[in-house]
């Protein structure tokens, strides 16, 4: 049985933030490239459970993406 999703802690690996989404961590890559999800964390290769949250809840977030980033999430492929 998996956590609820209070249970994970704060900083999350990508691994344990695709598995918090119900999702493989090539799917959780497509949320973060269209933006569904935040980015990891500026500087890491760690997210945010707090912020992975009010996005999939539809509560607005800033995120500071630099520009290439930004450029990559508005051009991404959809699916």
């Amino acid at each position: 049985m998996k956590p609820a999703n209070d249970n994970y802690p704060a900083v999350l690996t990508r691994s344990l933030a695709a598995q918090m989404c119900q999702l493989t961590p090539s799917g959780f890559d497509g949320w973060v490239r269209r933006g569904i999800v935040p980015p990891a964390i500026m500087g890491t290769r760690r997210w945010s459970r707090d912020a992975i949250l009010k996005a999939i809840a539809g509560t607005a977030i800033d995120v500071e993406a630099d520009p290439m980033e930004q450029w990559e999430r508005e051009n991404a492929r959809k699916v």
